[in-house]
């Protein structure tokens, strides 16, 4: 419990690592193959809030194959491991077999949960990601705007994850090309955010990076300097690297322009 507190609620990522290593022998002597597979789970994803992708995955994995021997290949627990492994497979650049696991997890999800749980919409958001990544861009809006409901009608319009949704939404739209509705969504999220989340917080780098890039393809980078340095500023201090360097280019990209 206080890896997972440590290392995912306040991101303390490293800090959480090293009291998920020395819960490791206890997690043994315990002997219960639930708790070993949760722990491989949430170690998993510390790993990958990390940036370390091949640690997260194979601990990912080490959980989805200790599931399977309690409760067979169903399940909400399955599902769920399932899907976090394809997380883990999106992040190391492999998109055929994240999409297989993917789906898979969410049929499995949605059998055991049903259709609204806030669950199913976590993992749309991801499979819309995904999908909007390999230019499904259709079905990345369909999915996107089904995990946006479902996440509304569980935490109401003004929570931090419903913002999330709405960003990954947006960048599905500026996919398309409709830059004035992806703006519209993104200033809201980044509202919803600013207010609803700590000052230290990195979720509203997220929409201010996106909409510093819809504000440069829209002929107005002076105004992107500013919602691209915040999220640079944020970020750069981060073992989240890929996400540093969007912030960077899109700071750069502002500047130049």
């Amino acid at each position: 419990a206080l890896a997972r507190m440590e290392g995912l609620t306040l991101q303390h990522y490293d800090e959480g690592l090293r009291w998920a290593g020395h819960l490791r022998a206890l997690v043994e002597r315990l002997g219960d193959p639930t708790h070993e597979a949760e722990y491989h789970s949430v170690l998993g994803f510390m790993h990958g809030r990390a940036g370390q992708y091949e640690e997260a995955l194979a601990e990912h994995q080490r959980a989805l194959r200790l599931f399977q021997e309690i409760h067979g290949d169903q399940g909400p627990e399955v599902g769920r491991a399932r899907t976090s492994v394809g997380g883990a497979l999106i992040a190391l650049g492999d998109h055929e077999r994240a999409q297989a696991h993917l789906e898979q997890g969410l049929a499995e999800l949605r059998q055991a949960l049903g259709e609204k749980h806030p669950l199913v919409g976590t993992r749309l958001n991801t499979l819309g990601h995904l999908q909007r990544v390999r230019g499904d861009y259709d079905a990345a809006q369909a999915s996107l705007e089904r995990a946006l409901e479902i996440e509304r009608l569980v935490y109401g319009h003004e929570h931090p994850r419903v913002a999330t949704s709405m960003s990954s939404l947006a960048i599905a739209l500026r996919s398309l090309g409709r830059l004035d509705e992806a703006e519209e969504v993104l200033r809201e999220s980044l509202e919803i955010l600013e207010a609803t989340t700590a000052p230290d917080d990195l979720g509203p780098s997220y929409p201010r990076t996106q909409l510093a890039f819809v504000l440069i393809e829209t002929g107005r980078a002076d105004e992107a300097v500013e919602p691209a340095r915040l999220a640079w500023e944020k970020r750069r201090g981060t073992t989240l690297y890929p996400l540093v360097a969007e912030s960077a280019f899109a700071y750069a990209k502002a500047l130049v322009e």
